[in-house]
């Protein structure tokens, strides 16, 4: 047999009293028998009868809400709450108000805020709702952190209070870096509120923009030099080639170049020419050979050839001695002009003795270039006569036309006799204009100096 009890109120007189009504159900019967068994009394009609109200030593049982927090004795038994004790979550406000307003009197921080539901009523802020201002902060964090629970921009700078913390920002101060940008500007613009160098180019970014530079950019123009590197070398940011040279910025730097002086040493050849044609634009003579390199491209000369005709002296020691320094033997007398120097001949005459035969032919006969008094024999020990005379040295004859020792010849056709004796005077005069153009470099070599 199974017992149910249903709680009937009766009121009186004296108060209310509760009656419990028992059914006892028999199994296997088609119907119940009800029965009523005894009444138990509420004097103050709290829903909690006397003997239990007498259970809690707070409770009153003449007294229908014990702790007069607005919630029955009955009521607080049914939710969980202490009839005898106003608060019983301990924050501050009382089981009745929290019920009436949604709160949970069982819990002090309704909406896991951080505040408790009493501090929320001090602050202004909704006990129900975790952020007023819907800035992504709790309203407990930002009391805790300084900002306002009421605005959601506490600084005014264009970030919600919440968006800063994931910028590296304080949302207590608008321009968090101190560059002059308020953060909401920074994050609009691309470049990093927590940052006064966004791009670690050396410029702070309120001042990128006025040498027209990208903030977000560290080398603007993409030279290879950062925008505050140019700065400091006096270069332009926003010019990749600002001496206009032909090379970018960041490569004049790798050859030593000035990247605001087109021509860095002064040679007369832009530095991009200069790296285009293998000379150094650092260097104003590149070869070492005491001519500039602007001289010498200007003249047909190598400026990375020290001696351009290899003839054994370097350009610079030709313009001295007025040799051409794009013919190795000037004075077209079979010696190449180094030689000469070194013997003490004098490359721009062919015959430095003066003795009627070739420098040239002399060293090939043996002879004394420097001595004119060994010019008038042949190989033979005769005396050497012109062509077309009978020679001495020779048997039997007359030798009109005939070659002789030391009578210059035209091996090649072209003009310049090599290895008798006599001068070329075609050949000379066609080194005196080399003469004169050499002459003029070496003045320019002069000057330069």
């Amino acid at each position: 047999m199974r017992t149910q009890a249903m709680p009937l109120i009766w009121l009186v007189a004296s108060g209310c009293i509760i009656v419990e009504e028992h059914r006892v159900v028999r199994p296997g019967d088609d119907g119940t028998d009800v029965t009523f068994v005894g009444c138990t009394a509420d004097s103050d009609c709290d829903g909690l009868t006397d003997e239990e109200e007498a259970q809690h030593p707070l409770c009153d049982p003449n007294d229908a809400d014990s702790d007069d927090d607005g919630l029955l004795d009955g009521e607080e038994v049914d939710m969980g709450t202490d009839p005898g004790r106003a608060d019983t979550d301990g924050d501050g406000v009382n089981d009745g108000d929290e019920v009436a307003h949604g709160c949970d009197p069982l819990d002090r921080d309704t909406d896991d805020d951080g505040l408790g539901d009493g501090q929320e009523g001090y602050t202004g802020t909704d006990p129900l709702d975790p952020d007023c201002d819907d800035d992504g902060l709790n309203d407990g964090d930002e009391l805790h952190g300084g900002t306002d629970p009421h605005d959601s921009d506490t600084d005014d700078d264009g970030l919600l209070d919440g968006e800063e913390a994931g910028h590296g920002c304080d949302p207590t101060n608008p321009d968090t870096d101190g560059d002059g940008i308020n953060d909401g500007d920074e994050v609009d613009a691309g470049t990093d509120p927590s940052s006064n160098d966004s791009d670690d180019d050396g410029i702070p970014d309120d001042q990128e923009a006025g040498h027209g530079c990208d903030p977000t950019n560290p080398d603007t123009d993409g030279d290879g030099l950062n925008d505050g590197d140019e700065l400091g070398a006096g270069s332009d940011p926003t010019n990749p080639d600002t001496d206009g040279d032909g090379l970018q910025d960041g490569d004049e730097a790798g050859h030593g170049a000035d990247p605001t002086d087109a021509d860095t040493d002064d040679d007369g050849i832009d530095d991009g020419d200069e790296v285009d044609g293998g000379t150094d634009p650092a260097n104003a003579d590149t070869d070492g050979d005491g001519v500039p390199d602007g001289v010498e491209v200007d003249h047909g000369c190598d400026p990375t050839d020290a001696d351009t005709d290899d003839d054994g002296l370097n350009d610079g020691s030709e313009v001295d001695h007025g040799t051409d320094p794009l013919d190795p033997d000037t004075d077209d007398d079979g010696l190449l002009d180094g030689e000469e120097v070194g013997r003490g001949t004098d490359p721009l005459d062919p015959d430095t003795d003066g003795g009627g035969c070739g420098d040239g032919a002399e060293v090939l006969e043996g002879d004394d270039p420097l001595d004119a008094s060994d010019d008038a024999h042949d190989g033979n020990g005769g005396t050497t006569t012109d062509p077309g005379t009978t020679d001495p040295g020779t048997t039997g004859g007359s030798t009109s036309g005939a070659q002789r020792p030391h009578q210059q010849q035209d091996d090649v056709g072209d003009g310049h006799m090599v290895g008798g004796c006599g001068c070329n005077t075609d050949a000379n005069a066609a080194s005196a204009g080399w003469i004169g153009l050499l002459l003029g470099l070496f003045g320019l070599r002069r000057r330069r100096g």
